[in-house]
């Protein structure tokens, strides 16, 4: 764990470790405000996958962004991916 002190007994400090919690706690909830969007199809990451939204939403967001595992299949040359998009 970085920066957490090792005490002479061998034991970390719980302080050091309560705080690097607390710190870490804030960071996630700040980042499940933000929503993934893939940067070259601009769907969104949901729960069960990627999917479309209006574009009014995402202006009321913090936007993040990825890839969808479709468009990275594109990039990457998988022709298969390449029909699935086309026929759409």
């Amino acid at each position: 764990m970085a920066g957490a002190e090792v005490l002479e007994t061998g034991q970390i400090d719980t302080v050091t470790v309560s705080l690097f919690l607390f710190e870490n706690t804030e960071r996630v909830r700040k980042m499940e405000n933000v929503i993934v969007q893939c940067a070259w199809c601009k769907k969104v990451r949901a729960d069960d996958g990627w999917t479309e939204v209006a574009e009014e939403m995402l202006k009321l967001s913090q936007i993040s962004h990825g890839i969808c595992e479709n468009c990275c299949s594109i990039l990457e040359g998988d022709d298969n991916a390449k029909d699935q998009e086309e026929n759409r």
